[in-house]
Parts: structure tokens; C-alpha cells; sequence
């Protein structure tokens, strides 16, 4: 997730095609980017362990509520889906959403 200027639109992470990996995949590819990872670790680490764990979806909830992430400028994000699509987004602070998702 390497910007040289500032994001002022939602960047794809992982699109909806990974199914129910979506959240393992996140983790896997984008740990280096949570800035509160200690804080986050315990639901991280059960994302990171597959949906083959029973808590997968609630350590989901609660890290998409929690989580803090950058981009390599040190850019604010939230993380989340944009419509009715399971894609994956980094969503800028102060994004003005549009019809366009």
C-alpha cells in the first residue's frame, strides 16, 4: 500500500473473490500497516487463525471497530466494506462518500 501523495479516494485491499478468507488475507498482507497492533493482537491473531476458528467473525467485528492503519505516508484509514460488495477497503479519514460506491 505504497502512496507517494495523499489518498483522497478508498483504496481495494482484498476483493470479494477470497469468499470467507477475506479477513485471514487482510491479516496476513497488512499486519505491518496496524499501528495498535498490541492492542488489536488478540483478535488479530484469531482473524490470522482462519474461519475454521469460532470466534472468526466477532474478532472481525471488534478489529474493524478497534483497529488503527496507515499507509506508508503514516496516512489515517478506517477499514471496511463500501455498498453491497464483500471487497475490502482503506477508507481515508474524512472521506466524503459518494453514489459512486
Amino acid at each position: 500500500m505504497s502512496n507517494k501523495h495523499t489518498q483522497t479516494a478508498p483504496e481495494l485491499l482484498i476483493n470479494d473473490a477470497h469468499g470467507i478468507y477475506v479477513i485471514q488475507s487482510f491479516c496476513k498482507i497488512y499486519a505491518a500497516y496496524i499501528t495498535n497492533m498490541e492492542e488489536v493482537k488478540e483478535d488479530f491473531n484469531i482473524c490470522l487463525d482462519g474461519p475454521d476458528n469460532e470466534d472468526y467473525h466477532d474478532a472481525w467485528e471488534n478489529l474493524l471497530n478497534n483497529v488503527k492503519f496507515t499507509n506508508d505516508n503514516g496516512e489515517n484509514y478506517t477499514i471496511g466494506n463500501l455498498g453491497e460488495s464483500g471487497d475490502l477497503w482503506a477508507i481515508p479519514e474524512n472521506y466524503e462518500y459518494t453514489d459512486d460506491f
